[in-house]
């Protein structure tokens, strides 16, 4: 009865969710909502290096399969992850301590203007991937 249950609530649990699902992607995974949708997106991380104030751009297409940067598209919950793991490798491998990194994420849904997704000021690699990702990426413009 608890399996049955659950199979019934996951796939509807995008109604407890804030804005429109299809756009932010939260709630996607296990749901039954299977539509065609179309993101065109560009994505920009960077690396802000608090001691000499300089700002880098980091091509994530050289640390990710074809696959996986097009997941950044459908899965935002990924943005942070990567993040994360930009500040880790600008540490061992640049001496960057405490880098700030940053996205600046535009995104294009179902042919609609391109918007940024969320805030160009947000430091990614301090957000917990814990935290509800629909917390702080913006709605869409109608």
């Amino acid at each position: 009865l608890f399996f049955l249950v659950i199979q019934l609530i996951l796939p509807f649990r995008h109604i407890f969710f804030k804005g429109d699902v299809d756009y932010n992607g939260i709630g996607q995974r296990f749901s039954w909502r299977m539509k065609i949708m179309y993101k065109e997106s560009d994505i920009n991380y960077f690396i802000y290096n608090p001691m000499n104030k300089e700002k880098y751009e980091v091509d994530v297409t050289k640390m990710l399969t074809p696959k996986q940067y097009n997941n950044l598209k459908y899965f935002p919950d990924l943005i942070v992850p990567l993040a994360k793991k930009i500040k880790t490798e600008a540490k061992d491998k640049f001496g960057i301590k405490n880098a700030k990194v940053t996205c600046e994420y535009r995104l294009a849904f179902m042919g609609k203007n391109e918007q940024l997704f969320f805030s160009p000021s947000i430091n990614l690699a301090n957000l917990s991937t814990q935290k509800p990702t629909n917390k702080w990426l913006w709605e869409q413009k109608k």
